[in-house]
């Protein structure tokens, strides 16, 4: 846990801590701003949960790309009810 709550530094943070053990609601984010993520056609992201990948929490996250244009169309989101969080 972060004491003193949330944290904050140029390109992470965090503004929701949770409670002791990483347990509860978290909220973190992280800006590759001085270390982007280079790709040309496809890339494929993965989120470890916990040592050895042994967590069964629930986690989501957001990413943004900048590309040229023309480009093909995106394919269709899903309705926003099946994006919400899981409730408390």
């Amino acid at each position: 846990m972060v004491p003193g709550g949330d944290l904050s530094r140029a390109y992470h943070g965090i503004t929701l801590p949770g409670g002791e053990n990483w347990s509860g609601k978290i909220s973190l984010y992280r800006f590759h701003i001085e270390d982007p993520i280079c790709f040309q056609q496809s890339i494929r992201v993965t989120i470890e949960h916990g040592h050895a990948n042994r967590r069964s929490d629930d986690i989501s996250s957001t990413a943004y790309w900048y590309q040229h244009e023309p480009h093909a169309p995106f394919p269709a989101l899903p309705p926003v009810e099946a994006r919400l969080p899981l409730p408390d």
